[in-house]
Formats: structure tokens, C-alpha cells, sequence
């Protein structure tokens, strides 16, 4: 159903359906309606094109490729069979064996150089762009960026870092948390609280004691 602009609490937009409005910011949800009114009245248009050199077509280059290997291992079968001896076990077959592993090699060595240099290329354009080189770091920090933009206070990701106490007006004994490997700080996940529905968890250590675990309870998403 669709929200007017008292229930954001802000003057948010009115087309957005009450889930997504409790969710996500105003500024966040305007963002989405203006980038959908945009792809719908979009016209295609044409850009103009620089001039290029164009690659050969593929399947001439392999056709080419295949010309000049058949062409080669002919010239090697050939020099073998005029200067094979009947007493050595190395003949033709061996020479034009040896000849198509060193062709496969070959290739592979190109194509995994060709990759490192793209690999390469890259990355010098990222950091080119960015000014500098992101890290596991970075994206943390840019992903709670993020976060505080699009989502609601009450739906932002929050630390996994919870107190563990014996009662509920006790001085925490410690806390339960998963640090992140890179800053060694909680990571941040979506929680829902559950405390509600659940009854307190309860087990037996001996014929007449029993421990009972009490408290909040929340489901977590993690987004790594």
C-alpha cells in the first residue's frame, strides 16, 4: 500500500510501497524512482564511433593457425625421415611429437603472459582512477558508507559484538562477537530480533541441576 508522506517521517516519495519505505532512506528511495522514470522514458540513441583498425575475423586467424602448425610439422617429418637411421629409436613420429608438445607449451606460456599483462593493466587503471590501492579495508569502510545512505537507522547493519551477562541487571561477564580479518574489528550483519518467540533454553548437568540460558535472541544476515 502506498505511503503518503507523514508515515517516513520526513516528506519521503509516495510511490514507494510500504516495506521498501520502512527499509530504506527517502534519499535512497527517490534515487530508485528517478533511475526507473529515467530507464522508461529513455529513447535509444546512437553514439558516435572513433575510428579503429578492426581484428582479423577469428576464424581466420585459426585457419591461418592451423596453415603455418600443419605446414611446420611437414617440414620437421620430412628433415627426420631424410636423416633417419634404422638403429636409433628416435624417428619421425617421436620428432613430430616432440614438435606439438613444444607448439602447446608455447601457447600456454603466451597465454598465461597475456592474462598477467591484462591483469596488470587493470589494475594500474583502478588505481589511476581511485587514487589510490584499495584494500579489504577500504571496501569495509566504503560498504558502512553505503550502508548509512540507503538503509533506515533501524535497519542500518549494526556490529556483531553482544554483552553476556548472568541476569538482565548484571555487570557484563565478558561478550560473544566475530572480529574481521582485516580491521580486527565486529563485522557489521543485518539482525532481527527474536527474543519474542523463543522460551528460555535449558539443559541438565547432573541428575538435579539444570542451566538455563535466558535473554535476547536475534537472527543475523551477513553480507561478506
Amino acid at each position: 500500500r502506498p505511503l503518503g508522506g507523514g508515515a517516513w517521517g520526513g516528506g519521503a516519495p509516495k510511490d514507494i510501497d510500504a516495506p521498501a519505505g520502512r527499509v530504506f532512506s527517502a534519499p535512497a528511495c527517490a534515487f530508485l524512482l528517478a533511475e526507473e522514470k529515467n530507464i522508461e522514458d529513455e529513447a535509444p540513441t546512437t553514439t558516435p564511433t572513433t575510428p579503429r583498425l578492426a581484428p582479423p575475423p577469428r576464424e581466420e586467424v585459426a585457419k591461418e593457425v592451423r596453415r603455418t602448425f600443419e605446414e611446420q610439422r611437414g617440414v620437421v617429418r620430412r628433415t627426420f625421415e631424410a636423416d633417419s637411421d634404422a638403429k636409433t629409436p628416435f624417428g619421425p613420429e617421436e620428432a613430430e611429437l616432440l614438435f606439438c608438445v613444444a607448439v602447446a607449451e608455447a601457447a600456454a606460456r603466451d597465454y598465461d603472459k597475456a592474462v598477467a599483462y591484462l591483469e596488470a593493466m587493470l589494475r594500474q587503471q583502478v588505481d589511476a582512477a581511485v587514487g589510490k590501492e584499495l584494500t579489504a579495508e577500504a571496501f569495509e569502510e566504503y560498504a558502512a558508507y553505503h550502508d548509512r545512505l540507503v538503509f533506515r537507522s533501524d535497519f542500518r547493519p549494526g556490529p556483531f559484538s553482544y554483552a553476556v551477562r548472568r541476569d538482565r541487571d548484571a555487570f557484563p561477564d565478558g561478550t560473544v562477537s566475530i572480529a574481521s580479518a582485516a580491521k580486527k574489528e565486529p563485522i557489521r550483519t543485518f539482525a532481527r530480533d527474536a527474543t519474542e518467540t523463543t522460551s528460555p533454553f535449558t539443559f541438565a548437568i547432573g541428575a538435579a541441576t539444570f542451566v538455563t540460558f535466558d535473554g535476547p535472541r536475534y537472527a543475523h544476515a551477513y553480507v561478506a
